[in-house]
């Protein structure tokens, strides 16, 4: 499977935006922290941990990643969204 996937960053901090499918799809929307946000069909997967948690289980799966990075001088609007809940 392949996914092309935006990496949303400011100054402080990055995002990797995903389907929430997929995490259903990889078994790990109960490992996502709410360090994460979500809009609509949309989690924002913070860089530290959940991101990664996301990359090597798609990995794992055969998952092909291309990751396109987005860049703020600003906070990103990435910050104002719902933290992440299952």
């Amino acid at each position: 499977m392949k996914r092309k996937l935006k990496f949303i960053q400011d100054p402080a901090h990055g995002w990797i935006s995903v389907k929430r499918s997929d995490l259903v799809l990889l078994g790990i929307e109960d490992e996502i922290s709410p360090f994460s946000y979500q809009k609509g069909n949309r989690v924002y997967l913070e860089e530290d941990r959940d991101a990664g948690i996301y990359l090597d289980k798609a990995k794992q799966a055969g998952w092909e990643i291309t990751l396109n990075e987005s860049f703020t001088n600003r906070r990103s609007w990435v910050r104002y969204q719902e933290r992440y809940q299952r």
